[in-house]
């Protein structure tokens, strides 16, 4: 999530990929609280259960759908 758990920079975007780093390295505490809010993220969205939970229904979707 743009500014709340790490920064999206555009491909090919090598200024704002400067731009970014040199944000992130002037504002530490910035840098850390997105870092935290970004390991909880994964950490909770990306969690073994979560993952065989969503496989399970796209598996399901796909088999219910006509053919």
């Amino acid at each position: 999530v743009h500014g709340d758990t790490g920064l999206v920079i555009p491909t090919g975007r090598v200024d704002a990929l400067a731009s970014a780093l040199i944000e992130l390295l002037g504002d530490p505490v910035k840098s850390r609280n997105m870092g935290r809010a970004g390991r909880e993220r994964a950490l909770s969205y990306f969690d073994r259960p979560r993952i065989v939970e969503r496989m399970l229904a796209l598996y399901e979707e796909v088999l219910a759908a006509p053919r």
